[in-house]
């Protein structure tokens, strides 16, 4: 067995609601994003995209935000409990697009 996984991961607060709505966001999105890479890893994935470290960004926002990035890269043109990129975004022109599956 190789060495054990690592996650690195960037927790950014982009609406001041979520300071209001909870005790310590951060370390609270942290901890579920590094449950959620442990299990994945626990659970033996067949495509966990891992070679012993990965990088992964949580932005806690709003409605709006998450609306726009819905319908910017989605097609779906509201607002939805969670908005994830598989793997990797690729840049085009001068905003970005999910990579392929």
């Amino acid at each position: 067995m190789g060495p054990d996984p690592v996650l690195t991961l960037d927790v950014a607060i982009a609406e001041d609601d979520w300071l209001a709505a909870m005790e310590g966001p951060e370390a609270v999105a942290a901890a579920a994003a590094r449950a959620a890479f442990h299990s994945g890893i626990q659970m033996g994935i067949q495509d966990w995209p891992l070679a012993g470290a990965a990088e992964a960004g949580v932005r806690l926002t709003g409605d709006v935000e998450i609306q726009e990035l819905n319908r910017r890269y989605r097609d779906r043109d509201q607002p939805t409990m969670c908005c994830h990129f598989r793997r990797s975004i690729k840049p085009i022109g001068n905003g970005c697009r999910p990579a392929p599956r």
